[in-house]
């Protein structure tokens, strides 16, 4: 009589020891939100964050693998004369590597927003070079083409191209003048702006430094050569 008694929570139960105890025994994958990989109890009492796929991204509720190696923008082709009828990218990497979860996109300058969102898939050639062109190209050049889409035209400077896996930005080059307070979303010092008809190309290794201003330079437009 007089004993103080004491209720559990919504939930909880007492054990032997007069302790609340949760119900909730066990956790279930629930798949990818956001980027992470959420789990949620037995109970549906709460959801907590388990896991941020260890950085690799997510993609249709499963954690991505992780990318090949040695992946990069290789050459933008960004102008030409009149309306820019062939505008390219040129990727390069390991021959035979999956191409799936990696998405190409611009960033304007002017404001930092995102356009010309590209999902990749397949893999990449024998020779380590794949180029998205856009339709209006000629033959010959089209002929050097592994994908066509007008998504291949990014904008005059100052703007960013970047290469993402999984929402993580792997590659990234920014071209032009940024002085003027806009927004740079590449890798280092932007590399110049080039006049039109001349593409932005790193050299015939592709050397990557992390500084676009040393990895790009004007150079004569070459697809699907290194």
């Amino acid at each position: 009589a007089g004993a103080e008694v004491w209720h559990c929570e919504v939930g909880e139960a007492c054990d032997a020891q007069g302790h609340c105890t949760s119900l909730c025994t066990s956790h279930a994958w629930v798949g990818c939100h956001q980027g992470d990989t959420w789990w949620i109890d037995s109970c549906n009492v709460a959801e907590v964050m388990k896991s941020s796929c260890g950085g690799l991204g997510c993609q249709d509720a499963t954690c991505l693998a992780a990318p090949p190696t040695g992946l990069r923008i290789n050459e933008v082709l960004y102008d030409t004369l009149g309306d820019d009828r062939e505008a390219f990218v040129e990727l390069i990497g390991p021959g035979g590597a999956s191409l799936d979860g990696f998405v190409l996109q611009g960033i304007n300058g002017n404001g930092g927003w995102t356009y010309n969102v590209l999902e990749l898939s397949g893999t990449m050639p024998a020779d380590g070079v794949f180029v998205i062109m856009q339709p209006s190209a000629t033959a010959a050049w089209l002929a050097q083409a592994d994908l066509q889409h007008d998504a291949a035209n990014y904008q005059n400077g100052p703007d960013s191209v970047q290469l993402l896996y999984g929402g993580v930005v792997k590659d990234a080059l920014a071209y032009g003048d940024f002085s003027d307070g806009s927004i740079a979303a590449g890798e280092g010092n932007p590399a110049v702006d080039v006049p039109p008809e001349r593409s932005l190309s790193r050299d015939a290794s592709g050397s990557d430094t992390d500084d676009n201003a040393s990895d790009f330079a004007d150079q004569q437009p070459s697809p699907g050569t290194r």
